[in-house]
């Protein structure tokens, strides 16, 4: 492996290590803040919108998002970029759709009574989540992460301050979740304003072309939604399980010592992920396979060998 690119990996790796221990400090700060505002049940309905907005963005872009570092040339990324946001404006649409013609069975959920109106914020959640994962595979592509810490750093941020501000104003029942959904779209607004990608290029996009490699992409992106929604769905399943045998009170206490607990772990965890997939992107399309077999050897040795037996 080049050495600009092995060090451009250990700059993009501290970059989001040090954005996301940031994020994660001012979240500890602020977090007697939030649990002295808003009541613990409050945050029981936040776990329910948390668990359907992740478990349907697990899907709605149909993984087009992971495709996009791979892609072999530029038009090839906004071809892919244009197959994702197709498959997120179906996906937003149909879910709407669905809330507001919600089936029996959806009425009997749990979360669902408990978000009450609030669950109409699930489809701007999920377009703006959708919108910055997207958007942020084009960074991971050309390696630039540091612009992705900083979006994730400021989203953090803001998350927090708002879902403060609305709860001295009142907003007792709605705040977080407000919270939540107003930084996912000021997050992709900033995400926006630092790349390269214009409407402009999209419009010498020909449809046509789009539909070919949406159907000739399928079964890979298939494939990713998969692992995509059961990693989703088991990262998820102590709420969903704790949500049918406890009360709102008991999930939101398990959220707030859950978030305070697993994010520690998640500050290197996520960085390190992120780091090596815009690695492996990269050498794949060199084609240094051999290189990317041994750096990922290497660091399997190096920290997840480590970390097996301590």
């Amino acid at each position: 492996m080049t050495t600009k690119i092995k060090k451009n990996f250990w700059t993009n790796f501290r970059s989001l290590v040090r954005a996301n221990t940031i994020g994660f400090l001012i979240t500890f700060l602020m977090a007697p803040l939030l649990a002295w505002l808003y009541p613990p049940a409050t945050f029981g309905s936040l776990a329910y919108f948390m668990l359907a907005l992740q478990l349907l963005n697990s899907i709605s872009l149909f993984r087009f998002d992971w495709l996009v570092p791979n892609a072999k040339s530029s038009r090839s990324e906004l071809v892919l970029i244009a197959c994702g946001l197709i498959s997120l404006s179906l996906f937003s649409t149909i879910t709407l759709f669905i809330l507001i013609f919600p089936p029996s069975i959806l009425l009997k959920w749990e979360g669902f009574l408990a978000l009450k109106s609030f669950v109409f914020l699930l489809p701007a959640a999920l377009i703006g989540l959708g919108l910055r994962q997207l958007f942020s595979s084009h960074f991971i592509r050309f390696g630039n992460l540091e612009s992705v810490g900083r979006i994730k750093l400021r989203e953090s941020v803001l998350n927090v301050f708002a879902a403060s501000a609305l709860g001295m104003l009142g907003f007792l029942s709605s705040g977080l979740i407000i919270a939540r959904t107003v930084s996912s779209w000021v997050g992709l607004l900033h995400l926006l304003n630092s790349s390269s990608l214009t409407l402009d290029k999209f419009k010498f996009l020909n449809l046509s072309v789009i539909v070919r490699v949406c159907k000739l992409k399928f079964f890979n992106a298939a494939r990713a939604t998969l692992v995509s929604f059961f990693n989703a769905l088991s990262l998820n399943a102590p709420i969903f399980i704790l949500g049918i045998h406890a009360g709102l009170v008991e999930l939101g206490f398990f959220l707030m010592v859950n978030r305070l607990i697993s994010s520690p772990i998640q500050l290197g965890a996520k960085a390190l992920s992120q780091s090596f997939w815009s690695l492996s992107a990269s050498m794949a399309r060199s084609k240094l396979y051999a290189d990317l077999l041994a750096e990922y050897l290497a660091l399997l040795k190096g920290i997840g060998m480590p970390l097996a037996t301590s």
